[in-house]
This record gives structure tokens, sequence and C-alpha cells, in this order.
């Protein structure tokens, strides 16, 4: 389901929209504004949430998502909560079955911050040629692979437009 809006005060109708139909797939929402303490809750029946404005979710909401693909944009996490969030998913305490994560950062400077967990670099040319396949206009160089409990392995890499961090799990 794709929604998109570009009127203020329309929250309770997103609400009603996301909570009063079966949504399977992605859900996909544009809106440039919410209510201050605007909150929803997310459909776990998705597999994809992809939100262009996703003040509205905290760290407490975020953690608790259960879809394969996650893109935040504008979203409010620190760079310390996304160290939290990879700490987490490395002794998988949450995102057991994330795939693929998208979320704006602070800056570059955000990268000391947020790989402040056990990586290795890699600048692997296949694996860079993933990610830049998968994320598009990120000019990725480099990538970070991190390590869960498990044994899976996500790539985590900064893309050089927009201050985005981008993870693919594999």
């Amino acid at each position: 389901m794709d929604v998109v809006c570009d009127l203020e005060g329309l929250d309770d109708d997103l609400k009603y929209l996301v909570t009063s139909f079966k949504i399977l797939g992605i859900l996909s929402i544009s809106a440039p504004s919410y209510k201050e303490n605007f909150q929803m809750e997310i459909p776990e029946s998705i597999y994809s949430l992809n939100l262009s404005f996703s003040s509205f979710i905290g760290y407490e909401q975020f953690q608790k998502l259960k879809q394969q693909e996650i893109i935040l944009r504008g979203a409010i996490l620190t760079d310390q909560e996304i160290n939290r969030f990879l700490k987490s998913w490395m002794s998988r305490e949450s995102h057991l079955e994330l795939k693929l994560f998208q979320i704006r950062i602070s800056g570059p400077e955000a990268k000391d911050v947020i790989m402040d967990v056990p990586h290795e670099v890699t600048t692997d040319p296949s694996v860079v040629e993933m990610l830049n396949g998968q994320f598009r206009y990120s000019n990725i160089e480099c990538g970070y692979n991190i390590k869960r409990s498990d044994g899976k392995t996500a790539t985590v890499c900064f893309g050089n437009r927009f201050d985005m961090l981008y993870m693919i799990v594999y």
C-alpha cells in the first residue's frame, strides 16, 4: 500500500487506513509532518516498510519492528541508538528477519559512533557492487562486515550522498 499525502492534519486518517485494512507486502508512507506525539502501530503482516518521513518512530518502537526491509528517511534515532540496534542485531535480540535496512544519519562523523562494534572493513568488489546495485545513487566504496551470534553476516555501509546508513544481511 502506498500512502502519499501533502496535507497536514490527516494523522487520524492515516492511522485509520493502516489499522482498518489488511496490508500485505509493502507499506510505503510519505506524509511530510505529523502532530506532536503522533504514534502509529506498524502492521506485522508487511515484509517491507518505507517511511519517507519517519519522525514518529522512536527507538523503542523501532526495536519492535519485524519487517524484512526497513527504510526510514527523516528518522529521529540518534547515532548511539543506531549503534545499540547493531549490537542488539549481533546478539540476536532484535530484527531477526531483517534483510535490508536504510536510515538517515546525522552526518559523516556519525560513522565512528555507529560502528563502535566488532567489524571487518571490506572493499571486495563483488560486495561493493552488490551494495551499489541495491542502494542506487549511494556511491559506496567500502563496507563493514558484522557477524551475528548465529553466524549470519551483514554489511553496513555509508552512502556518500544524503547521509545514509545502509545495511544488507546475507
